[in-house]
């Protein structure tokens, strides 16, 4: 998968050629641009029931018990901005090889070259663009895509080959590397496993690096759970964010933000009794509501950008 990577001078190269120009288009529900001064960055206090809900998404299916160690996870330490970048960086190889271990790579350069070029040029036009951005498209007939930490983002092959154009890879991967951007998979494992210490003393102690307390936690935490991590949901709002994220990505790649409507649709046509479906309606929800919530919040700004090809 890291052989297919591409930098961002090649995506940008590959825009070109298609006519694709960068737009700065105001996004308010982006992650802000990583800051990497050393010092902690500030965020917005959790509630205990915010967390609750954050873990019991992706956790339920684990029965993992969060209900009385989430105090615990609140009493950790922020980290910095280049600490948790190096978490992220080094939990994504590890739970994007666990799908790779089950669903290898498709055999087919031209598919890879093309996620990585696309996926590369729009994660470009985000707040996290160094990253190493890695994409690929996994052999197997379902349809679905999953985001692992610091930029592993693998698309199956039976919804690769549902999307007729470049924008249409870039709106499914848009969605993919929303969560990335906003950390939304890290959010979770990391409270999940500063619940799990129990001890407010570990909890005074956890550093981060590939040999630290907190990295260890969560390299168990994924060598344990694998795959599942990506194969469980998010919280609701998490992926309706992501929708409106991979709407403005597109808009700022150059491209037309309705391609993510199309998508849906497209997805929507095959019927919600298509097994080829199952596990997408498992990681994400109903595409009839993701529509639905399409459509009330509307475009706004983007409604410019929906003349482009």
């Amino acid at each position: 998968m890291v052989g297919n990577r591409v930098d961002a001078s090649a995506a940008a190269a590959y825009a070109g050629a298609q006519g694709w120009q960068a737009t700065r288009v105001a996004y308010a529900g982006e992650a802000k641009a990583a800051r990497k001064s050393g010092k902690p960055p500030s965020e917005p206090a959790t509630s205990k029931t915010e967390l609750a809900k954050s873990v019991g998404g992706l956790l339920g299916s684990f029965g993992v018990n969060v209900g009385t160690t989430l105090d615990t996870a609140a009493k950790a330490a922020p980290k910095s901005e280049d600490e948790l970048a190096a978490e992220e960086v080094a939990l994504g190889p590890e739970i994007a090889g666990r799908i790779l271990g089950a669903r290898p790579l498709w055999n087919d350069a031209s598919a890879q070259q093309r996620v990585n070029l696309v996926g590369r040029w729009v994660a470009s036009q985000t707040s996290r663009p160094e990253l190493p951005w890695t994409f690929g498209v996994i052999d197997t007939p379902e349809v679905n895509a999953f985001a692992a930490p610091g930029g592993f983002i693998l698309v199956t092959r039976g919804l690769y080959q549902l999307l007729a154009s470049d924008s249409e890879v870039a709106a499914v991967l848009g969605h993919e590397i929303s969560h990335c951007v906003q950390r939304d998979h890290y959010k979770v494992i990391h409270k999940q496993e500063l619940a799990t210490v129990g001890k407010d003393e570990a909890m005074r102690n956890v550093t981060v690096g590939n040999d630290s307390v907190a990295g260890s936690y969560a390299r168990r935490y994924a060598e344990k759970n694998g795959a599942a991590i990506m194969l469980t949901s998010l919280d609701r709002e998490a992926e309706y964010r992501a929708d409106e994220a991979a709407e403005f990505y597109l808009a700022r790649a150059g491209m037309n933000p309705l391609a993510l409507y199309a998508v849906l649709q497209k997805l929507t046509a095959l019927g919600s009794e298509s097994a080829s479906l199952a596990q997408l309606y498992k990681t994400h929800p109903p595409l009839a509501g993701r529509l639905d919530h399409i459509d009330q919040r509307g475009l706004g700004a983007l409604e410019t950008y929906t003349t482009r090809e």
